[in-house]
């Protein structure tokens, strides 16, 4: 009998958990093979192919799975159980990360639409009054997958088509003191919640592209709170550690500029 155990001694936790599954599973696939070799010697294991001559998907095809994936998402989103929202908004960070072919498409919906992007916001606004009052479990991984997902979203489209989206009035919401107030809360806090502070700077890298929230940011005197985060980052988060020292470069070209 073989027994994996795997112990965290630092760094990110959800790291481990994702570097910890592959070698358990690794580790268990090992064994089940072994085990079907065993059988094999007594029975011959059936292999079931796809045929090669079944048609493959356009991309059109692909396209359009993505958009009704994403509207499935959005009646989730709109559900008052946490556990629903929960799965809407990981179906929408897979959906807006680098991975997927169609990024762009969910990024799009989401950034385009003023009733998706306002849900998004109020559910942050929701989740950051109800982590302050009472930090439960789902409101802090409410709150850590929204700024994921905005985050993703900006990331996803190219800084022609994110300029040309915060240019239109529709988007204010996510130029507005209030919504770069509750980021730079998260880069405050980052102490004690790393992982939501480190997509917070995500987004603030990218809204920088905007003119109203360069200022904004300038006259909010964020770099006392971008350089803390950055400390806590070295001690908590290679990711924070990263994304606040591109911050600070991309602040100090706009000081100097």
């Amino acid at each position: 009998m073989v027994v994996v155990e795997i112990q965290r001694a630092s760094g990110c936790s959800f790291e481990f958990r994702d570097a910890a599954k592959v070698i358990l599973r690794s580790a268990k696939t090992g064994l089940q093979q072994q085990h079907q070799q065993q059988k094999r010697i007594v029975r011959p294991e059936r292999r079931f192919t796809i045929p090669l001559t079944l048609p493959k998907r356009s991309r059109d095809d692909r396209q359009k799975c993505i958009q009704d994936d994403f509207k499935i998402a959005c009646n989730m989103l709109r559900s008052n159980k946490s556990d629903m929202q929960v799965l809407a908004l990981e179906s929408m960070e897979h959906m807006t990360k680098k991975s997927c072919e169609f990024k762009d498409v969910a990024a799009k919906s989401i950034l385009g639409n003023c009733d998706h992007l306002k849900q998004l916001l109020l559910l942050l606004c929701d989740t950051t009054t109800s982590t302050t009052t009472d930090p439960s479990q789902y409101s802090c991984l409410l709150r850590r997958k929204v700024l994921a997902v905005l985050a993703n979203s900006f990331e996803a489209i190219s800084t022609v088509e994110l300029a040309a989206i915060l240019s239109t009035n529709d988007n204010d919401l996510i130029k507005t003191r209030s919504f770069l107030s509750s980021l730079l809360s998260s880069l405050q806090n980052a102490y004690i919640l790393p992982h939501d502070a480190y997509q917070a700077v995500r987004c603030l890298r990218y809204l920088l592209i905007s003119k109203e929230v360069e200022t904004a940011m300038i006259q909010m005197s964020v770099i006392d709170v971008i350089s803390s985060a950055c400390s806590n980052g070295c001690n908590f988060h290679e990711g924070l550690e990263q994304e606040s020292n591109k911050l600070m470069m991309q602040l100090q070209q706009k000081f100097v500029c």
